[in-house]
């Protein structure tokens, strides 16, 4: 009698476990999270593309005249790459740290460079507000 009782409760358990498991909803920090790194790249891709229009939409006023200028923009191509390091959900401000890699070219001049930056991202929906730390879009020719 044991014995099928203790054989009864392995296959219940046997059976729970392959059953399907339930799927999680996603948090509202994971949410925060990409949509900020979604804003990020449309942020690079304006940016490349040196569409002014998108990267006003993309950041705010501050976040505008800080890090984007004529010499700074001044390639005649550029690559970016971004890999998502952290974010950091405070209140209604995101900050996400990102490593780059980077490839400008200047008058026929190529630079390469990389680095980590922190995007700090304000508002509903998330806008740049500044980078901290090794701004990919300051870098400039002959610096």
């Amino acid at each position: 009698m044991k014995r099928i009782f203790v054989l009864s409760v392995m296959a219940f358990f046997l059976f729970m476990s392959c059953s399907k498991k339930e799927v999680k909803p996603v948090s509202m920090e994971s949410l925060t999270a990409q949509e900020a790194i979604e804003t990020i790249e449309k942020v690079k891709t304006a940016y490349i593309k040196k569409d002014e229009s998108s990267l006003r939409r993309y950041t705010s006023e501050e976040g505008f005249s800080s890090n984007f200028t004529v010499k700074s923009m001044g390639f005649s191509s550029a690559e970016l790459s971004f890999t998502p390091l952290w974010v950091d959900i405070k209140g209604g401000t995101v900050q996400v740290q990102i490593s780059w890699t980077g490839k400008w070219v200047y008058h026929g001049q190529s630079i390469g460079e990389k680095g980590v930056a922190g995007f700090v991202l304000t508002g509903s929906p998330y806008r740049m507000n500044m980078v901290l730390k090794d701004n990919p879009f300051t870098v400039v020719a002959g610096k």
